[in-house]
Parts: C-alpha cells; sequence; structure tokens
C-alpha cells in the first residue's frame, strides 16, 4: 500500500511539474517583444466579415472574417529572428450567411466589395477553345469553360490541364444525367476543387444541389461583345460568353478595357470564395 501511495505522488508530482513547466513557458512567451508587438498590432490586421446577399433565389457571395493567428504568427517570427508583418498568419472564418450553406440559390454576382471580374466561356461539343486559351495566356488570366457533356468526352485531357493550370471547368447541360458523371469527371477525377453549373433554368438549381455544387448565372453577351463589355462592366460581374469569330475578334480589347478600368480578372473558385 505504502508503495502504491509513492506511485500515485510521484506521478502527482511529475503531472504538477509539467502544469508549471508549461505555465511557465507560456510566460516567458508572452512577455517577448515579438509577442508583445503581435498583440500590439493584431487589430490592424483584423477584418470584418460580410453575410452574403439573399434575394429571392438569388445570392451574392460575403467575405470571410479575417483574424490574426497569434501562436502561428509568433512562430514565424520568432524562426525569423525579429517582428515581421509580413509573416503574420491569418484565420479566416466564413460568413454566417454564406454561398456553402444556401446552394438552393444561384450567384449572380462575386462581392462587390472584391473588385473583381470573371469571363466564362460556354462550350459546345465541337467549341475550338485554342485560339481562346492562347489569348488569355498571353494576358496571364485564368477563366472559366462551362462545357457540354460531348465536348467533356472528346476533350478529357484538355479539360484535367486547364483545371491543373488554375482554370475552372463547369458544367452546362439541361440533361440531370449528365451531372453526375461530369461531377466526378471534374472535381473527383480531376481533383477541382468545387464544381460549378452554367443556370440555364431553375431545375439546374436542383441538378446542381444535388451534386453540392454552386449555380451560376452573371450576365450573358452572345453579340456585341465590346459594347455589351463597357455598357455592363461592374464590380463583381460574371460576364457569360458564346464563343464566336465576333467574340474572338474583340477579346484582346474586353481584356484591356476591364484592366484599364482597375478590374482584376479571376476565374470562379477565386471570385465567389469567400
Amino acid at each position: 500500500m505504502k508503495k502504491f501511495f509513492q506511485i500515485i505522488g510521484l506521478f502527482s508530482l511529475l503531472i504538477f511539474s509539467f502544469f508549471l513547466t508549461d505555465k511557465t513557458a507560456t510566460v516567458i512567451k508572452n512577455m517577448d517583444d515579438i509577442m508583445v508587438e503581435i498583440k500590439k498590432n493584431e487589430h490592424l490586421f483584423k477584418e470584418d466579415g460580410v453575410n452574403a446577399i439573399i434575394k429571392d433565389n438569388t445570392i451574392i457571395p460575403g467575405i470571410s472574417f479575417k483574424k490574426v493567428n497569434i501562436n502561428s504568427s509568433y512562430r514565424n517570427m520568432k524562426e525569423y529572428g525579429k517582428y515581421n508583418e509580413d509573416l503574420y498568419v491569418y484565420d479566416y472564418i466564413k460568413p454566417k450567411i454564406s454561398i456553402i450553406n444556401n446552394k438552393d440559390k444561384y450567384i449572380i454576382s462575386g462581392n462587390k466589395n472584391k473588385r473583381m471580374v470573371s469571363l466564362n466561356f460556354l462550350i459546345n461539343k465541337n467549341t475550338n477553345i485554342n485560339q481562346i486559351l492562347n489569348i488569355l495566356e498571353g494576358k496571364n488570366i485564368k477563366a472559366t469553360f462551362f462545357v457540354t457533356d460531348g465536348f467533356l468526352k472528346n476533350n478529357l485531357n484538355t479539360c484535367y490541364n486547364l483545371i491543373l493550370n488554375g482554370y475552372n471547368i463547369g458544367i452546362y447541360s439541361n440533361n440531370k444525367s449528365d451531372f453526375k458523371w461530369m461531377n466526378t469527371v471534374i472535381k473527383k477525377i480531376g481533383k477541382q476543387k468545387d464544381i460549378y453549373c452554367y443556370y440555364e433554368n431553375k431545375k439546374t438549381i436542383d441538378y446542381c444541389k444535388s451534386i453540392d455544387g454552386f449555380t451560376i448565372k452573371g450576365i450573358d453577351i452572345e453579340n456585341n461583345y465590346y459594347k455589351n463589355v463597357v455598357d455592363n462592366l461592374d464590380s463583381g460581374v460574371l460576364f457569360n460568353f458564346n464563343v464566336t469569330d465576333e467574340l474572338l475578334f474583340n477579346m484582346n480589347n474586353i481584356i484591356n478595357f476591364i484592366e484599364k478600368k482597375g478590374f482584376i480578372i479571376k476565374n470562379i473558385e477565386t471570385h465567389i470564395n469567400e
């Protein structure tokens, strides 16, 4: 019995010693000049979140709450040897009202505070996308291609390479049976993070929601491309283009105009990310 109590006493002493050591380390860390500076300035880097905006069946993405991860920031700066605001690490918390929890709505634009624009192309079975890609690559711009089942079947490697190189592939179909297999090819095999569906009618939302995707509407442009872009350009706009010779002829001018007005062109994934 005496030995039992000795063991219990030793075990309790070890626990207390560990607690005391950990407590001491915490106190020392909090007194460190780097930690003091981090806590002193963390409020400068905090950004309040913005809830997504819902109206009827439509939604506009919100913006995540941003706060400093104090311990990770401290580790970064401690390794660097001094306080450096470029080494802050952040945590991002999704807004309470988010597109993540509202996939029964369709997205009509990005958040207007981001000053972004997206170029989305509607691709049919026989569409040749090489000229579009040459223009986009020349401008270092990533876009989104909403493709039909026929295009995807005939161009699997092309679609995989597009995803690998920072483009997004979305679903452009009215056929319910297409959504499941296209989702498998794009998201599970192609390793695209999320799936996007081009909105054609109310059924699109149901089909897209069934595969946990985001339904995208935006502004459709079928002709007079340059004029319609000029007339509709605004922060958050999602331009959906039918691919024609007129579009290809005007692509460079469209991109130049958008960028000259101070907008950043990003793919859907970046644009609607909260």
